[in-house]
């Protein structure tokens, strides 16, 4: 065989970072091979027991045997990690929904260029969603685009804070506090986002409503709001059609509906207000500050035409925006997807 000629017989069964280096994939890098230390650890923890109950020349055959396979295993499963590495190994690709082609941040740049705002959808505990959250932004600083990013982690009322983060007078133990209390955990996974904002001077903006008035209409109603409450909010309607329904029903599937009708309409009424609150805010903030894009960073059923872009163009009329939402198996599909529901589904 030929893997028993490039690889001497020997007395153990240790095999080393370098020998799966090397007959690895091209392109896997070293520090991908370190990945499976762990595995070679244990792996070579063995060879001393085999040594010691085979010292035979048979036993030194069965060593050479497992060895080979050793090698042969790790190599393939570094060819598997290629395959299904993390993000910041790959290059961000864009699926044009209209052309249906494939493209890229440059390719699309003339349309992102043109935008007030950007909208790029994320599951929110998806770290390549927001890996391409960060490279979008890059992008679209290193062109000279004067942005701002508008948050739905973040709540109106927190944009003290926020200025305060940019400018680098609140520590980062003090946004994530905040983060904490206002969205929950994860604050891993947006990290990145909040430091290249920082370091670039890019304005963070909180675009949310408190989420004790989303949750109380999600269980009660929007006519549930007091009217101190009603007066808290920006000035927005909650009519939820049926048109609007079935966009939800598809959006969150099947296994996330409430269990009646009634309660149905309600988390939509929720679904509905957030989208409005946050479209309001974001058109709010770009008319104090004409000359910057807002790139929107909000769940991917919010980000999608029907949620906050049908809202601002409904409160502004001809806008011009630019949708990018993830591809998501059994949600956003190449095959399925509309130039209604979004410009770009974006991947790696």
């Amino acid at each position: 065989m030929i893997i028993e000629e490039t690889l001497p017989t020997v007395n153990s069964i240790k095999v080393t970072q370098d020998e799966v280096f090397a007959v690895s994939p091209a392109g896997t890098s070293q520090a991908s091979v370190e990945v499976f230390g762990r595995l070679l650890h244990a792996l070579n923890q063995g060879s001393a027991a085999i040594q010691n109950e085979n010292p035979s020349i048979r036993g030194r055959t069965m060593i050479n045997g497992l060895r080979s396979a050793a090698v042969i295993g790790l190599s393939s499963l570094l060819a598997l990690a290629m395959a299904f590495g993390k993000a910041e190994d790959r290059d961000l690709v864009l699926w044009d929904v209209a052309a249906r082609n494939i493209t890229t941040l440059e390719g699309v740049f003339p349309k992102l260029g043109a935008a007030k705002l950007i909208h790029v959808g994320e599951q929110h505990d998806d770290a390549d969603h927001h890996r391409a959250q960060v490279d979008v932004i890059r992008f679209l600083a290193d062109a000279g685009i004067s942005l701002a990013v508008g948050l739905e982690m973040f709540q109106k009322a927190d944009q003290e804070l926020l200025d305060r983060w940019v400018s680098g007078s609140l520590k980062e133990e003090e946004l994530q506090a905040r983060f904490r209390t206002s969205w929950g955990g994860g604050w891993d996974l947006y990290r990145e986002i909040f430091v290249l904002c920082r370091a670039r001077k890019i304005p963070l903006v909180g675009l949310n409503i408190p989420r004790a008035i989303t949750r109380q209409v999600a269980r009660e109603g929007f006519a549930s709001l007091t009217d101190e409450q009603a007066a808290s909010l920006p000035p927005v309607t909650c009519r939820v059609g049926p048109e609007y329904e079935a966009l939800m029903r598809r959006a969150h599937g099947n296994h996330a509906h409430p269990v009646s009708d009634q309660d149905f309409t309600r988390f939509c009424e929720a679904q509905l207000l957030w989208d409005a609150a946050m479209a309001y805010h974001a058109l709010e903030y770009l008319a104090e500050h004409r000359e910057r894009t807002m790139v929107v960073l909000s769940g991917w059923a919010h980000a999608w035409k029907p949620g906050i872009p049908r809202q601002i163009s409904g409160l502004k009329r001809g806008t011009p925006q630019v949708v990018l939402l993830p591809e998501i198996e059994d949600r956003m599909e190449r095959s399925e997807t509309t130039a209604d529901e979004c410009d770009y589904l974006y991947g790696y």
